[in-house]
């Protein structure tokens, strides 16, 4: 009887509890109880789209989702009502050709002939908006850019220009959907028609906030996009560039009546310091004058009342000891070179700007030849030019001269030798003197004092530098001496 009355039957659904879905063509549909004693006839009077229903579907917790002819409904298993889905989705077509309700994954998908669309049905609400708005893309004087958090990065005064290219998703098809935009505080939207962009141009400095809203055809309304940006003001036209101004102008009179005062002092100045300059150098003549008389005191005038004893005393041994006397004589020839040798290094001291045959590479290699050539000892030199340049203190050169020759003489002397070194180079802010031989070295903690060490320790001292010296027996002897090359440099008084 009840099959009856629904004529032609189109689709027959039976639901997990029994009960029966069936539809017409034309007149809605119809749920009947398992016993058949209830049956219900649901139309567009009850919530439908249409009354063309097509197929029927359930979900886990009793839903039954039905596809009409224009869109998705749902009677709700708790309620007992229907939930229709407006449609609003442009690219698809009116008809649906094919409906699937997924319970494993909670998703419904829906076709027509050209497109397919999955949606979460159990998110899926009548009270929620059928549709979404996004931002497809921002472009600022042309250039795209990138949201963070809703957010534009801070835009320079001339970056005012900003397009706005947004899209709207609709589930469902047929449906209008109206695009406004607000900038701000302006109260009053824009309504945009037909276009999916939002054009701002010629915008002044400031904060804005745009807010673009979409609205459906039944009065829902899509959540806002907002979109926060800050254009900087020029630089001309910032509150702290006026103070700039002010400030610069006070400090640049204020800097001129400086500039006329610092100018009277300069003049002032230079007549102090070429006063100072002048007493400097008067009481750095002075020094080297007791510098240079005390070196002839104690190098020429011990040496010359030495060979005025030798004199003496060949004189008076002449005739009664010939051979005591003769070795007088040789004595006062040899203090006499030595003499010679003093009074050169002295004066070579002093002549600041030599170099080549006079300086002190050949001064070096004549004295190290003349010394160690007849006991076959090889000198090998490294000596850095460039930097001995700035030997142009009197008594730095002195000292390193004698505290080269006094090294040789030991190494003559005492070493048994075959070869040395002498190094002499700069070293970050130091100069550095080294001499090392491959003699049979000495143990330094049973040596004798003397040949020289503590002299050749004590002019080291003299210049401000350091002394040292490694030595093992079988192992040869290695000396350094490490001078500041701000004191070698200083051609002041000592």
């Amino acid at each position: 009887s009840v099959a009856s009355t629904i004529k032609p039957l189109v689709g027959v659904y039976m639901a997990s509890d029994g009960s029966l879905y069936v539809t017409d063509e034309i007149f809605g549909f119809w749920k009947m109880e398992r016993d058949f004693k209830k049956i219900r006839h649901f139309t567009r009077k009850d919530g439908m789209l249409t009354n063309i229903v097509i197929d029927f579907d359930q979900a886990e917790n009793g839903d039954i989702w039905i596809q009409s002819f224009t869109g998705i409904s749902c009677l709700r298993a708790k309620t007992g009502k229907i939930e229709s889905f407006e449609p609003g989705y442009p690219d698809m077509g009116s008809f649906y050709f094919a409906f699937h309700l997924d319970t494993l994954r909670k998703k419904l998908y829906i076709s027509d002939v050209n497109n397919i669309r999955i949606i979460d049905y159990q998110t899926f609400a009548s009270n929620a908006p059928n549709f979404k708005s996004g931002i497809i893309e921002i472009r600022v004087n042309g250039v795209r850019r990138a949201l963070n958090n809703g957010h534009l990065p801070d835009l320079r005064f001339y970056e005012n220009n900003i397009t706005v290219d947004f899209g709207t998703f609709n589930y469902f098809p047929n449906a209008q959907t109206d695009i406004s935009y607000t900038l701000s505080n302006n109260a009053l939207p824009v309504k945009i028609d037909g276009s999916r962009q939002i054009n701002l141009s010629g915008l002044k400095s400031g904060s804005y906030t745009l807010t673009i809203e979409a609205s459906g055809q039944y009065g829902k309304k899509s959540h806002p996009i907002l979109i926060h940006f800050n254009i900087i003001p020029a630089w001309y036209n910032t509150w702290w560039f006026l103070v700039f101004c002010v400030v610069l102008s006070v400090v640049f009179i204020w800097y001129a009546a400086k500039l006329a005062q610092k100018e009277k002092l300069k003049k002032l100045e230079q007549q102090n310091e070429i006063f100072r300059l002048k007493t400097e150098q008067l009481t750095a003549i002075a020094k080297e004058r007791e510098r240079i008389t005390a070196d002839l005191h104690d190098d020429v005038g011990a040496t010359l009342s030495s060979l005025n004893i030798y004199g003496d005393l060949a004189h008076s041994i002449w005739d009664t000891n010939p051979e005591k006397s003769k070795e007088m004589v040789g004595k006062i020839a040899w203090q006499s070179r030595q003499l010679m040798q003093r009074m050169s290094d002295i004066i070579w001291s002093m002549k600041t700007d030599e170099n080549g045959v006079s300086g002190l590479t050949p001064r070096i290699r004549n004295f190290a030849q003349e010394l160690l050539s007849g006991k076959g000892i090889v000198v090998n030199m490294d000596i850095d030019e460039p930097n001995l340049i700035a030997l142009s203190n009197p008594m730095v050169r002195k000292n390193i001269i004698l505290i080269i020759k006094e090294a040789l003489n030991n190494v003559a002397k005492y070493s048994d030798a075959s070869k040395v070194g002498i190094l002499l180079t700069n070293i970050g802010d130091n100069v550095l003197l080294e001499m090392k031989d491959d003699g049979k070295g000495f143990d330094k903690e049973t040596a004798l004092k003397g040949n020289g060490l503590e002299n050749m320790a004590a002019r080291c001292s003299q210049m401000g530098g350091t002394f040292d010296i490694k030595s093992k027996p079988g192992e040869g002897t290695t000396l350094t001496c490490m001078v500041p090359i701000a004191i070698i440099s200083y051609n002041g008084s000592e």
